[in-house]
């Protein structure tokens, strides 16, 4: 089996996520980690698929292309490599929450990056308010390698935070252990 990413984004209409899983059944592949969300007016997959041979992936590039003729989607399929063993799990959650402006996502990302911690999970949604402006908010799940790294982490983004005029949460995740 050859590990394949799917990735598909179109219009926000009913039935896509049928129409895809559909397709890959019928070309006998396996669904793996998968996201599929709406991001404003336009419906957003990622699907990690294993496909069981060269034949049926040639197969079933052909079927999606009439599903995004149908569904008015960009459908892309790319290989993959082997998986990797020892994937990092998040042991932190990151929620910062204020009025939108440019710049929140690349000073948080940033500063993580400088801190060596590792992004597993980043979500960021726009909420219109009451007042006419547009609120932001963002929620990360990353992974710090060590409880100082987290330490000193936190009292920089609290800085940064400050100076971006957004309030900030930081907390540790419990590990998800198999009992």
């Amino acid at each position: 089996m050859k590990r394949n990413a799917l990735i598909a984004i179109g219009p926000d209409k009913t039935c896509i996520v049928a129409a895809l899983s559909k397709s890959l059944f019928e070309h006998d592949c396996s669904i793996g980690d998968s996201i599929m969300t709406v991001i404003e007016d336009s419906f957003a997959i990622i699907l990690i698929i294993s496909t069981p041979s060269a034949k049926k992936r040639d197969s079933l590039i052909k079927d999606l292309k009439k599903i995004e003729k149908a569904f008015n989607f960009d459908i892309i399929v790319k290989e993959l490599g082997k998986r990797v063993e020892h994937l990092l799990q998040p042991n932190s959650l990151i929620t910062l929450h204020g009025v939108d402006r440019p710049g929140v996502l690349f000073k948080i990302s940033d500063l993580l990056s400088q801190s060596g911690i590792s992004i597993i999970e980043l979500e960021t949604k726009t909420i219109p308010a009451k007042d006419g402006s547009t609120l932001f908010v963002m929620v990360i799940e990353a992974h710090a390698a060590s409880t100082e790294d987290l330490k000193g982490f936190k009292n920089s983004l609290r800085a940064t935070c400050k100076e971006l005029g957004v309030d900030v949460n930081c907390k540790p995740l419990k590990s998800c252990e198999p009992a």
